[in-house]
């Protein structure tokens, strides 16, 4: 079983045509048209933004995979990627927050926008806060609605299947016609790992079908760092046999999985 899951693995790997002369200030290596461009940039000229979409096998263009501040994508412009795409939901699988999600009680200024925090819950394994922004040029302001995980790790590879299963029943259960933005740090480590469950589930929920290979290359033709190791690759198995195997605990719905009553 291990040896066939490695197999497995190194086919995929042996299959990509990795693109190595891709600029360093791209974390993603993504073609530019499957990333979004932006209206509006950190410079004021009208740019691609280092993130890139993510079929799912229920929709197209459904996640946004994208990098923290740190690493190419400025905290100016994912407030214009939220602003310029009306994007109202945020997972956020780094170990701290950036600078334009605010604390309680204080207020953020990033750019023309002003943040303040007007909810704040603690879910099974997450936070859940709600951001509300104001664009100075705008009379109307926007939410966004930030899952921050912090069960993962600094310096691994994977988390505990139960941990992250919880964080995608959330994130399910808040699905909406505009596509939902995944980030961590590099852009891809985690939010890759997370884009390819959210597949792994749909697959199953579908079909019946436990196609962890097909949602691994389907990610892949979008962003080829997605998956990097073998362990993260196996991790993508367990997952969907806990899954399979959980349906006294997990139930299907027309809008993700959740815990059962």
């Amino acid at each position: 079983m291990h040896s066939g899951i490695g197999n497995e693995f190194k086919r995929i790997r042996e299959a990509e045509e990795f693109n190595a002369t891709q600029a360093t200030n791209d974390t993603l290596a993504a073609e530019d048209r499957f990333r979004p461009m932006l209206l509006h940039s950190a410079t004021g000229d009208s740019n691609y933004i280092n993130a890139v979409y993510i079929n799912t096998f229920r929709e197209r263009n459904k996640l946004i995979l994208t990098p923290g501040a740190t690493d190419g994508c400025t905290d100016l412009d994912f407030l214009w990627l939220l602003h310029d795409y009306k994007l109202k939901t945020v997972v956020v699988l780094n170990e701290k927050m950036d600078a334009y999600i605010p604390d309680q009680g204080k207020n953020t200024v990033t750019g023309p926008f002003s943040g303040k925090l007007v909810s704040k819950s603690t879910q099974s394994h997450y936070e859940e806060l709600v951001v509300k922004y104001q664009y100075y040029a705008e009379h109307e302001s926007f939410d966004v609605r930030f899952l921050l995980f912090s069960s993962w790790q600094k310096k691994t590879k994977v988390c505990k299947i139960s941990d992250i299963m919880h964080l995608l029943i959330g994130a399910q259960d808040l699905t909406t016609d505009c596509p939902m933005v995944v980030q961590c740090r590099d852009g891809y480590t985690r939010s890759g790992l997370f884009a390819v469950l959210w597949c792994i589930v749909e697959r199953i929920k579908r079909d019946g079908e436990v196609a962890v290979a097909e949602s691994v290359r389907m990610a892949k033709r979008r962003c080829k760092r997605i998956i990097p190791n073998e362990e993260q690759y196996r991790f993508c198995h367990e997952f969907a046999k806990h899954y399979a195997d959980g349906c006294n605990t997990y139930e299907n719905t027309e809008d993700g999985i959740r815990a059962k009553n």
